[in-house]
């Protein structure tokens, strides 16, 4: 479906709206405050019940169809940040048309990160995303060891700290040996 200038003007900030929305944490000092708290979390569960790196999808929530994978990729595209590299190791699994694109920095990697949260289908398959390329090939036969290095250091979708320099050192390392 093309989307007219406009609709896709529209698109875009509402978009914005709901990562204002997900991202604001607000903090209170006295139980009457935490009340609001609590209706304030269950009013941003309600409007985004499937998130992204915050809880995997409930099982009701869960695809039951043949290409159920297919449908958890879909819906992934639907609700969550999607990466030029995220998107290649979504379309390279289900063996869809991709280009190259692989992690360059710890945001990228993230975002891989949370597509494989997102659908832990993926990791049996990750093969086909080494595949790819060389890069791909060797970020893949490092991968644990990457992921390992940015969940300690940042933690998933940036929990822990704001900055990656350990991870993005590790990824160059990797991506230098590729020639």
């Amino acid at each position: 479906m093309k989307l007219s200038h406009k609709a896709r003007a529209e698109l875009e900030r509402l978009r914005e709206i709901e990562k204002l929305a997900r991202s604001t944490v607000i903090t209170f000092d006295s139980d009457e405050d935490a009340e609001f708290s609590d209706a304030l979390d269950s009013l941003r569960a309600a409007l985004f019940p499937v998130t992204c790196g915050e809880r995997k999808m409930d099982s009701a929530d869960q695809p039951t169809t043949a290409n159920s994978m297919k449908d958890k990729i879909l819906n992934w595209f639907a609700v969550c940040e999607v990466g030029a590299s995220s998107k290649v190791m979504a379309m390279a699994v289900i063996d869809m048309p991709h280009d190259r694109s692989h992690p360059y920095d710890p945001d990228d990697l993230n975002r891989c990160l949370l597509l494989l949260e997102f659908v832990p289908e993926i990791l049996s398959r990750m093969e086909k995303v080494a595949a790819i390329s060389d890069t791909w090939a060797a970020l893949i036969g490092r991968w644990s060891e990457v992921e390992q290095c940015f969940l300690d250091e940042v933690g998933l979708n940036w929990t822990k700290g704001n900055k990656a320099p350990r991870t993005f050192d590790l990824m160059k390392e990797i991506r230098s040996g590729c020639g």
